[in-house]
């Protein structure tokens, strides 16, 4: 099983935030990463120049952003599925 789960570092031991179905005394093989703040200024990492250039050409309003969100009847993901799969056929 693998599973990813918020812990907090106290005393000199990681306590689950929520329970975890494990037996008593079963042993687990443990990944810390530690939660990094990211701030506005930080996100210029994770797109290229071209993506910002073309981010700054989009006339795309919060407006008309919020109408094309509230519009979708199923998911997010659902919606984002079927979009795709029309993409294909």
């Amino acid at each position: 099983m693998q599973k990813i789960v918020d812990a907090v570092y106290e005393g000199g031991m990681l306590r689950p935030l929520n329970p975890l179905p494990l037996r008593e005394q079963q042993q687990v093989r443990l990944i810390v990463e530690t939660e990094v703040e990211m701030k506005f200024d930080d996100a210029s990492g994770f797109f290229t120049a071209e993506e910002w250039e073309f981010a700054k050409q989009d006339s795309l309003s919060l407006a008309d952003l919020h109408e094309s969100l509230i519009s979708i009847e199923d998911s997010l993901s659902g919606a984002v599925i079927e979009a795709r799969r029309n993409e294909r056929s």
